[in-house]
């Protein structure tokens, strides 16, 4: 079994979370996005990040697998607005955004 810190669960779930605009802090993605990725966006994070790890050699989960697999399970579930789309503004801007700026909270 491969293992992932529940501080990394938590970034995840604040990652995709976030990715939905109205329910967004994140200016950037309110002005952006039309439609954010959904609970199974979070799962399928999980998952490949997992999936990384173990190829990798490893049996833990890290920061750096998650910000991998970021790009490819996020870029078909992040609907751009208009704006965004004339603008030439992409999902894979807005998950770098959020990979800058969405902190993992360690658990004390």
């Amino acid at each position: 079994e491969v293992h992932i810190n529940k501080d990394l669960i938590e970034w995840v779930s604040n990652l995709v979370r976030a990715t939905r605009s109205g329910s967004s802090e994140v200016k950037y993605v309110n002005e952006w996005v039309r439609w954010g990725a959904g609970p199974r966006a979070g799962q399928a994070m999980i998952l490949t990040a997992k999936a990384r790890a173990l190829l990798s050699g490893r049996f833990a989960v890290t920061q750096d697998d998650i910000q991998h697999v970021a790009y490819p399970v996020l870029r078909h579930r992040i609907l751009m607005n208009f704006k965004a789309e004339s603008e030439g503004i992409t999902s894979d801007s807005v998950t770098k955004h959020l990979l800058g700026n969405i902190e993992i909270k360690k658990a004390l």
